[in-house]
């Protein structure tokens, strides 16, 4: 297996993340409508029809705004990613402004996982997550337990995340044989 065998879904992840944008968008629009509905019903001087949409169009740009750049950054970002998988390690190399390389040799591999969120799951998108014990990975706490995460391959088809898995995985399995904890 070699440079991104199993392509990143950038298009999939924008709509994953638009869909999750737009859930938010579609709340904070019934809560604003609501807000203007009800001062208009009020009579509270001060308040005119034309100050309330001018508030309601500046939050409606503002999220476009967001979205737009959200999008471009996300972009960006999958464009500078790329991961390699061969025999001896795992490499991943990613970063938009500041560019960063992780090498990873399977020994030091202990945890690798498949992870999708809600939108991702209706995509058919997953990420492998790659843990290891070095502390220089980011910390993050799972039902009260401190795990390392590395390296994560992001948006891949799901079918191509297992394949990705069972790969390290069967390489672990030649270089250490043990200590692995695989799960979906």
């Amino acid at each position: 297996m070699t440079d991104n065998k199993y392509p990143l879904q950038t298009g999939k992840k924008i709509a994953c993340m638009l869909c999750g944008s737009l859930n938010i968008f579609l709340v904070l629009g019934v809560i604003s409508v609501m807000v203007v509905l009800s001062v208009m019903s009020s009579g509270e001087p001060g308040w005119d029809l034309s100050v309330l949409w001018l508030l309601l169009s500046f939050a409606v740009g503002l999220f476009f705004l967001i979205a737009v750049g959200g999008t471009l950054i996300t972009v960006l970002y999958f464009r500078s990613l790329t991961y390699e998988i061969d025999d001896d390690e795992f490499v991943l190399r990613k970063g938009i402004l500041g560019r960063s390389e992780k090498i990873l040799p399977y020994g030091r591999i202990q945890h690798i996982t498949i992870a999708q969120d809600f939108w991702e799951r209706i995509f058919g998108i997953a990420n492998v997550n790659v843990e290891t014990a070095d502390p220089n990975d980011v910390v993050t706490e799972k039902g009260g337990q401190v795990v390392f995460v590395g390296p994560q391959i992001p948006a891949l088809l799901l079918k191509d995340a297992n394949k990705v898995k069972d790969f390290i995985v069967a390489k672990l399995d030649k270089t250490k044989g043990t200590g692995l904890i695989s799960h979906q």
